[in-house]
């Protein structure tokens, strides 16, 4: 018998692909909240195992799950069509192996509604592969909002984790009007992805906030996107377009001290690519542009890593190596 559904607070999107292994606790987990307003959307992205079957035993049972397919188009292109058919006022985004703890979305809501904020990110866990939920210790702690000010809407908003997961945000950020706003980056763009969405709403967002309670558990899986992406042509083509995604973002903003955020992601993603393959000379120079460009020519950004981020702003000095090393490794 299905459960009726009341009024929606909350829309949940989960995209799916081949998610069985974990997609069932992920979608009890949902059942397991201490709130009942809300709704998980499931896109099944072009899956060939049984997620879809587990899926639909969801949605017998309780009328707050549904179900989207789609052909194989990506994990941007999901989000895209479950926002689009969302019916909450806020969003949620979740994988479908990770997990929520019973009281996230409560906990994520009381602190959203609490002063009309657009967009708040809580803490998140680490687990492993064999993680239960039955056997996790919760820390229920008091909840404390911290709004953000302006300088510091970027670095304190994105301080436990810069992607989507752990966040919520008010629906109205996707949309102008009636249409869907252009915050998504290339489907083509399969790692880093969800850095680059977040980082598109928060440049629409006008008050965000952080809160230090833990409302999201990230399971590490072996076999997820971004342990199995081929290495390193898929990788590395990723990372060009994340550069120029992220070089876009640089311009768009408003101080120094936001253009000094984004350039510090630039510049994670700069020395964690592999600069091999064909077309070896034009990708070289294209990544040492972006070097030379947002950080030995951005004093800015050198400052703000220094009094913040001293690890990154060492690895920064110092991973200008890694492009004179990889001058002399063998190209495929």
């Amino acid at each position: 018998m299905k459960t009726e559904q009341s009024q929606v607070k909350v829309s949940v999107i989960i995209p799916v692909f081949n998610g069985e292994k974990y997609l069932e606790a992920c979608l009890q987990s949902l059942l397991d909240q201490s709130i009942g307003d809300w709704e998980a959307i499931c896109i099944n992205d072009g899956s060939t195992d049984m997620s879809v079957q587990i899926i639909k035993r969801f949605v017998q049972k309780d009328s707050r799950y549904k179900l989207i397919c789609q052909d194989n188009c990506g994990v941007t292109k999901a989000r895209k069509v479950g926002v689009r058919e969302s019916k909450g006022e806020y969003i949620i985004f979740c994988d479908s192996d990770d997990l929520l703890p019973d009281n996230s979305l409560e906990i994520l809501l009381d602190a959203v509604l609490s002063d009309r904020i657009d967009a708040i990110a809580g803490d998140f866990r680490f687990v492993e592969e064999n993680f239960s939920l039955k056997i996790f210790e919760k820390k229920y702690l008091q909840n404390n909002v911290s709004v953000l000010k302006p300088e510091d809407k970027f670095s304190g908003f994105c301080s436990f984790w810069y992607g989507l997961w752990s966040h919520i945000y008010r629906r109205s950020l996707f949309f102008d009007g009636e249409q869907m706003a252009d915050i998504w980056p290339s489907e083509k763009i399969e790692l880093g992805e969800d850095v680059l969405t977040n980082l598109a709403l928060l440049f629409r967002a006008e008050k965000v906030a952080k809160i230090e309670e833990v409302v999201y558990y990230y399971r590490y899986n072996s076999m997820s996107v971004s342990h199995t992406a081929p290495w390193p042509k898929r990788k590395f083509y990723d990372g060009v377009r994340y550069l120029e995604e992220l070089n876009r973002f640089i311009l768009l903003a408003d101080n120094t001290l936001e253009q000094a955020y984004i350039s510090y992601l630039l510049l994670e993603r700069l020395f964690s690519e592999p600069v091999t393959g064909r077309n070896f000379k034009k990708k070289y120079w294209t990544f040492f542009y972006y070097y030379l460009r947002w950080f030995v020519f951005a004093p800015t950004t050198q400052l703000w890593l220094f009094r913040r981020h001293r690890c990154a702003w060492n690895g920064a000095i110092f991973g200008i190596r890694y492009f004179f090393l990889s001058l002399f490794e063998k190209t495929k």
